[in-house]
């Protein structure tokens, strides 16, 4: 079964003058999670991608070259996005069977119909606030 987790990027990133990879660059509570309790651990299965949606560079791989950066989606910019979001989205291989989205609401205009690209994937959306999100999206990794 393959796993992709979808995240929103992060204001709070390390202080890299260099292009790092996304994963490395970023350092909001999403990404502490994934990399404390999941990535540090070596207990990352196989079949699991993790694409970012980067209010710079839009929809990315976590192992993408980037450079430090200071912007935020907000519904216009986000809603502006999507075609460009959505078309990535249909180039991403092995399709998923399941699909985990942490994202604020701002960010959800980009990836409007998604479901109609993966219609036979199962999504689950984060909810509530980002702590309750963080928890969902922990217990998630753990689960795999």
């Amino acid at each position: 079964m393959n796993r992709l987790l979808l995240v929103a990027c992060s204001g709070r990133k390390h202080k890299k003058e260099i292009p790092t990879a996304a994963l490395d660059l970023y350092d909001g509570v999403n990404y502490r999670v994934i990399k404390k309790a999941f990535l540090r651990k070596g207990k990352r299965p196989d079949n699991l991608s993790i694409k970012i949606l980067s209010a710079k560079y839009g929809l990315i791989d976590e192992t993408t070259l980037i450079e430090n950066y200071d912007l935020r989606f907000n519904k216009k910019t986000s809603a502006k996005e999507n075609v460009e979001t959505v078309n990535r989205f249909k180039a991403i291989t092995p399709i998923p069977d399941e699909i985990f989205i942490n994202l604020g609401k701002d960010y959800l205009p980009a990836i409007s119909g998604i479901n109609t690209i993966f219609p036979n994937a199962k999504i689950t959306y984060a909810s509530g606030g980002i702590g309750v999100k963080m928890k969902e999206m922990k217990l998630w990794l753990e689960s795999l």
